[in-house]
């Protein structure tokens, strides 16, 4: 008989918000709630105060995060472009803790479209955190609206092939 395994989560906040304490908390948060949890920490980031949290969580400085998201049930990140199109093409839920610069405004779209869900700074603790991750991996509807979003953006124009067409 086959063991069953708890959710998979990818929790990122890119390269440059490595040492966010809000980092910690979400990868605390999700293997609270007995996930399978990765986490990636950059090129300079720090795999350390990750050991400690089980060896259900595995902390890498750089994943492939295009081979990583379609096995994953929900990210959790920071809200950089880069990771937040990443999964929504992929149409996997996510909780985003934004940290600074375009995060707020990428949160909000994505909330928008119901296909992801947000926690301000002021509510980003391990306790918050669990809560908000627990409430995204068991809503259907935040899992369909990832889904429509990943078609939707599937069927836009592939941005290359734009690219190389010529001006009439």
């Amino acid at each position: 008989m086959p063991v069953k395994q708890g959710p998979r989560i990818y929790v990122t906040f890119g390269t440059v918000f490595t040492r966010s304490p809000a980092l910690i908390q979400a990868a605390r948060a999700a293997a609270q709630l007995g996930s399978t949890v990765v986490v990636t920490v950059g090129q300079d980031g720090d795999t350390q105060p990750f050991t400690g949290m089980g060896r259900h969580v595995n902390a890498h400085r750089f994943l492939d995060q295009t081979a990583l998201l379609p096995h994953c049930d929900l990210v959790v990140s920071h809200g950089g472009a880069g990771t937040l199109l990443g999964a929504a093409a992929h149409g996997v839920p996510q909780l985003i803790l934004p940290q600074a610069a375009d995060h707020f405004r990428n949160a909000r779209a994505l909330c928008a479209v119901n296909a992801g869900r947000a926690s301000e700074p002021a509510h980003q603790t391990t306790e918050e955190v669990a809560v908000a991750i627990a409430m995204a991996l068991n809503s259907p509807a935040q899992s369909a609206a990832a889904a429509t979003l990943a078609r939707e953006m599937s069927a836009m124009t592939d941005a290359g092939a734009a690219a190389l067409r010529r001006l009439r």
